[in-house]
């Protein structure tokens, strides 16, 4: 799987979800990781839907709330099908990179 990491402003939510419809479009299975503090990805989404760590919005998968890789592994792998995706976009604002998910 091929992870990309976007750290700054919050515009970059935004972005991340863009790019992974652009991505699922493609045919690529694609999960967006919001690991930051405010959960920005969240005001961009459906309030239905914020109910779930993970749910799908417009053909990608979005997760919310998990700040360690090991917490969202744990999580698919007892909740969903694991970790079978193609790309994943991670927004993060946390600047120690060696506790998340590389």
């Amino acid at each position: 799987m091929k992870k990309i990491v976007f750290l700054g402003a919050p515009d970059k939510s935004h972005v991340l979800l863009l790019l992974g419809k652009l991505l699922a479009a493609m045919d690529y299975k694609v999960l967006v990781v919001d690991s930051t503090l405010a959960q920005t990805t969240q005001g961009y989404l459906p309030q239905e839907e914020l109910r779930a760590p993970l749910y799908e919005f417009e053909g990608v998968d979005v997760a919310c709330g998990f700040i360690l890789y090991s917490q969202m592994e744990r999580y698919l792998y007892q909740k969903a099908n694991g970790m079978d995706y193609d790309v994943m976009l991670l927004d993060t604002d946390h600047t120690d990179l060696h506790c998340l998910f590389i």
